[in-house]
Order: C-alpha cells, then sequence, then structure tokens
C-alpha cells in the first residue's frame, strides 16, 4: 500500500524582497539557507530540461527510472514510445521552468513549477509541473511527472 511521506523541508525559490518581511513565518531561504540537495535537483532539472531540448531521446530518458509514470503512461518503453511518435511530429524547441519549490522528502524531492513549452513547429504551452525525484545509489531519477495546464 502506498504512503505518503510528510515533506521535511520546503524549499521556495524566489527573489528576496528589497523591505524586511514583515513576519518570521514569512522568511525566504537564501542560497546560504537551504541544504546542500537544492543545488543538487536544480542542476539536474537544468540537464533534463537541456536533454529535452536538443531532442536527445537516450539522454532523456536516462533522467528516469524503470517504473516512472509521466502522466497516463507507465515504464520507460510507454514513455519512450509516447516521445518517439510526439517528437517526429513536433520536435521539441525550448522548455522554461519558473516559480520552482522543491519539497525534500525522506528518499528525494517532490518539485513543482510553472512549465513553458515550445516546439519547433510552433506549438506553445504553459502548464503546472509536478514531479518527484529519488536518490538512487549516487544518482537522482524521476519517478512520477505530471502536467496539467494552465
Amino acid at each position: 500500500i502506498p504512503t505518503v511521506e510528510p515533506p521535511v523541508q520546503e524549499i521556495v525559490v524566489a527573489m528576496v524582497p528589497d523591505k524586511p518581511l514583515e513576519k518570521p513565518q514569512d522568511k525566504i531561504l537564501t542560497d546560504a539557507s537551504v541544504p546542500a540537495g537544492k543545488g543538487q535537483v536544480e542542476s539536474f532539472l537544468d540537464d533534463w530540461r537541456k536533454a529535452w531540448e536538443r531532442g536527445d531521446l537516450d539522454a532523456y530518458m536516462g533522467f528516469y527510472g524503470d517504473r516512472a509514470a509521466q502522466g497516463d503512461r507507465r515504464g520507460l518503453s510507454a514513455i519512450r514510445e509516447h516521445k518517439v511518435g510526439l517528437w517526429a511530429e513536433r520536435p521539441p524547441k525550448s522548455v522554461h521552468m519558473e516559480d520552482m519549490r522543491v519539497t525534500e522528502r525522506k528518499n528525494g524531492w517532490r518539485v513543482e513549477f510553472v512549465q513553458h513549452y515550445a516546439s519547433k513547429d510552433g506549438f506553445v504551452d504553459k502548464g503546472l509541473k509536478k514531479m518527484v525525484l529519488i536518490k538512487a545509489g549516487p544518482r537522482i531519477i524521476i519517478v512520477d511527472e505530471q502536467w496539467s495546464s494552465m
């Protein structure tokens, strides 16, 4: 039976305001105050984004666990099959991430961000991306990825 782990600490990637914050609970975490894993997650997601933008299917697939879920697709072969068809019709051009929130969990992270996507044929969309990343030995892998239109 799957269980939901409570978040250990939430990391908000945001600009620090010029004026002092009103309440102590409004504290925005800066690079000096966030756990060491934040940089590792951001680097991982940047590499994932770059592989996607290049349309490098092998590199892109290397970011996912064997039993990963992406929308209603389950497992690497289903994700690969979907991307082969999609990228043949609409090759990726750009992927931008903004308003990223990273929540540290026992064995990884939950990540949410606004995703702006464009393909080379002019198709564009914007949506909320939700991902679960875990540590698998020395690596980080994506085990769940969901997207909803905004």
